[in-house]
């Protein structure tokens, strides 16, 4: 039961991170445009 859990939980950790990372990514080109416009859409 206690593999079963720990499988369950390191398959969600490994379809998370690349995701977060994609996120952090994102939102550094993000603010680095905003920084360049200074907030002027």
């Amino acid at each position: 039961m206690f593999i079963q859990i720990t499988n369950i939980f390191v398959g969600i950790m490994i379809i998370l991170i690349p995701f977060m990372l994609l996120f952090v990514l994102v939102k550094k080109i993000f603010v680095k445009r905003q920084g360049k416009r200074k907030f002027g859409t």
